[in-house]
């Protein structure tokens, strides 16, 4: 802090200041010619001065002063040092040893030399960013098991808003394999990106499965298509074994040819499912000599398997483009048994004929009430599907459309997730989707194995429509996604609250409500961007399997995220703990087992309220988890659940482990930085030139209200009393 000017300022003129101030001083000088009794002309002239003073002070005062002080303050610029730390940093590659050119580039002279003029705060980030308060140590662990360099950034930039934060420099191999595209973020990025690129660009001799397709749910005896996906480098036209276990037998094997360098190869083999439940399955391609790793040459998956198709009663209220799109992703399942209805202006309906091949189920297990009841609909057949749902509990989707009269419904109200009321005040709306936070967990809107890319992907669908009612969740449902208030017109904003999927769990039956509709719109809209919808044909077979599921109307229910992880991912867990009248039960004390060969390890799970509990699990090694939740309430057993996962020990961090300098360039450039190679960082010392940012300040201080003038005045006056005491002065 430097001043630039300091005055004192009164608030009349100091020329009246300077002329009461001498008047004083003559007044004083003039009482205090003559005494009685005389004292001598050193204690006179003490006297005067004592007066005098305090008659200045007095009157310094009651003009007002004001102390103005004008400075200059200096704001450091911040340079943020992200460091990636996941598993792909710790390999030797053509071009080293990756941690000694980390170590390098943080050992620069660069560092120390800018030590006072910047302010450099480092991070550390794989999947998560980790703030750290010094310079990580040359020992940094490099476990991390994958890389979100955007979310890294974004976190970063979060933590410094409204600061001087001059630049990122991030130390990458730049292979990000989880989150969006961080060239995204340095496009709206004013501050620059500065690349280090560790690594060599050239990929290392290693063969991959970088992905297994398959279906999640099949049936007992059914053939399921497995399609594994190759990568490989350096084993050009080399034979691999590529096979299928299945409880430690080969089910299947196929010999594949290696192509090219960097080009994927697939291979298509069959399982056959004996065994209801879910079925573990393990690809497995035989390692080659002088691979880089053989961990991503094994890789499970998990089929569900169960006994019999599901049958689907799809009931429109219009042959509306909304129905096509519904009916026609259902009818591309082929683990479905679709019956589609159709109603027609005389409120009667029409049944659709089967594709070839397909037969029409004979009851449902499933009810999808799309735009429907309307208020044509014929009562008696109305009641026949209504009666269905109530004394069978069967499980319902209810998807709203313009026709839909929600009143009609009242014989099942008590098992909808939502309450619906006409409003004549609310006209038609195109509304974006907002997800909750249960959403997270839930299968019924999983469209990635990464919770965040599944919100992403919803955030970023076109918006659906809403109607005429005005609707609220019912008791005990579960809001998974709601209107996006932070895009919706002033009007809806008044609203407040516009749930848009919801669920609700009862004993034996479960149902579902989306109060938006435009399906068809959004497909249109995604397809003519050429980018393929894969969210809603998900969203609607998803939600289908979990409407038929029974096995989660227990009173205790242990879910994982999902059943395969993989090596260093996080495991998490969830239950949920319901009554006889499987209401809610947010007070019990619940705990996790895993099994691990002979050991095992309790884990108490952490309420989330709602009757929901969750635990995260960080560490577990490759191997298979055998899981028991168990609930008690006040010393007694509510009740017990299993599930298990598999820890595999593929790493995605050594699915890709060229550094990409392709990525790197392009977050540099577009944010206004520069890329380099780690051998660069001399030239990137060259270009780093930050200055600090100069605020001009003011100041002002109020002199005339300070105790010190006061109490200095009081003191001038006691001596000048006293003085007069010890004199006998009159």
């Amino acid at each position: 802090m430097s001043y630039t000017s300091i005055q004192l300022t009164f608030a009349w003129s100091v020329f009246f200041l300077i002329v009461i101030v001498g008047l004083s001083v003559g007044l004083s000088a003039w009482l205090y010619r003559e005494t009685i009794p005389p004292v001598s002309q050193v204690r006179r002239r003490i006297l005067i001065i004592l007066r005098s003073a305090a008659f200045a002070i007095a009157f310094f005062i009651l003009f007002e002063p004001i102390l103005d002080l004008q400075y200059e303050e200096k704001e450091k610029p911040i340079v943020a040092v992200l460091i990636d730390a996941s598993e792909s940093m710790s390999i030797r590659d053509a071009q080293g040893d990756r941690q000694q050119q980390r170590r390098g580039v943080l050992d620069h002279r660069m560092w120390a030399d800018h030590a006072d003029a910047w302010d450099i705060r480092y991070f550390t980030f794989s999947d998560r960013l980790y703030p750290s308060d010094h310079k990580p140590s040359d020992t940094l662990a490099l476990t991390g098991h994958a890389t979100d360099m955007r979310t890294a950034l974004e976190q970063t930039q979060s933590l410094f808003i409204g600061k001087h934060l001059a630049a990122y420099v991030m130390i990458t191999d730049g292979q990000y394999n989880i989150g969006g595209d961080p060239g995204g973020f340095a496009q709206v990025s004013d501050v620059p990106v500065f690349t280090l690129g560790i690594g060599d660009p050239a990929e290392s001799r290693d063969v991959a499965i970088v992905q297994i397709s398959h279906n999640e749910t099949a049936y007992l005896g059914a053939t399921i298509p497995v399609t594994v996906t190759l990568s490989s480098y350096g084993y050009q036209g080399k034979r691999i074994d590529v096979e299928i276990l299945h409880n430690g037998k080969r089910v299947q094997n196929k010999i594949v040819v290696l192509p090219e360098d960097g080009a994927l190869t697939q291979v298509t083999m069959d399982v056959i499912p004996d065994e209801i439940g879910d079925q573990k399955y393990t690809v497995r391609a035989s390692p080659l000599l002088g691979e880089l790793s053989d961990r991503n040459n094994q890789r499970a998956f998990v089929i569900r398997v169960l006994k019999n198709k599901t049958s689907v009663t799809l009931i429109s209220g219009a042959p509306g483009p909304d129905h096509r799109f519904i009916y026609s992703v259902l009818i591309e399942n082929p683990n479905l048994d679709v019956r589609a209805y159709v109603e027609q202006k005389n409120g009667t309906l029409t049944e659709l004929e089967q594709p070839p091949g397909r037969t029409s189920p004979t009851e449902a297990d499933v009810y999808i009430f799309n735009d429907y009841p309307t208020n044509t609909s014929d009562p008696s057949t109305l009641q026949r599907f209504l009666q269905d749902i109530s004394d069978n509990n069967r499980s319902a989707a209810i998807f709203f459309g313009i026709y839909i009269e929600v009143g009609r419904l009242q014989s099942i109200q008590s098992r909808l997730p939502i309450k619906a009321k006409p409003d004549a005040s609310l006209q038609e709306s195109s509304v974006f989707i907002g997800m909750s936070g249960s959403a997270s967990q839930s299968t019924i809107v999983a469209v990635s194995d990464d919770p965040g890319e599944t919100m992403r992907q919803w955030a970023d669908l076109p918006p659906v429509w809403i109607s005429r009612y005005a609707v609220a969740a019912s008791e005990e449902s579960d809001v998974l996604a709601r209107v996006d208030m932070s895009r919706a017109t002033n009007t809806l904003r008044l609203r407040n609250d516009i749930p848009l999927l919801i669920t609700k769990r009862l004993r034996q039956q479960k149902t579902l409500a989306f109060t938006g509709y435009g399906f068809w719109k959004a497909d249109f809209i995604i397809k003519g961007l050429n980018k393929s919808n894969a969210v809603y044909p998900a969203f609607i077979q998803q939600s289908v399997q979990w409407l038929a599921a029974k096995d989660d109307t227990k009173p205790v229910i242990v879910r994982a995220g999902k059943s395969v992880y993989r090596s260093g991912e996080a495991v998490m867990l969830t239950t949920q703990v319901y009554d006889e009248q499987f209401r809610p039960i947010s007070d019990a004390n619940v705990n996790v087992t895993l099994q691990n060969g002979s050991a095992s390890h309790m884990h108490a799970m952490q309420p989330l309220g709602n009757g929901r509990y969750e635990i995260t699990l960080d560490g577990l090694m490759p191997g298979d988890y055998p899981i028991t939740s168990s609930a008690e309430r006040f010393g007694a057993l509510i009740g017990t659940d299993k599930t298990a996962v598999t820890v595999e020990a593929f790493s995605l961090e050594m699915s890709s482990t060229a550094m990409n300098a392709r990525t790197l360039q392009t977050i540099a450039s577009a944010s206004g930085g520069r890329f380099f190679a780690s051998s660069g960082i001399d030239s990137l010392a060259g270009v780093m030139n930050f200055q600090p940012l100069i605020f001009e300040r003011e100041k002002n201080i109020p002199v005339w209200n300070a105790a010190a003038l006061l109490i200095l005045i009081i003191l001038l006056l006691s001596a000048e009393w006293w003085i007069r005491k010890r004199s006998d002065m009159l």
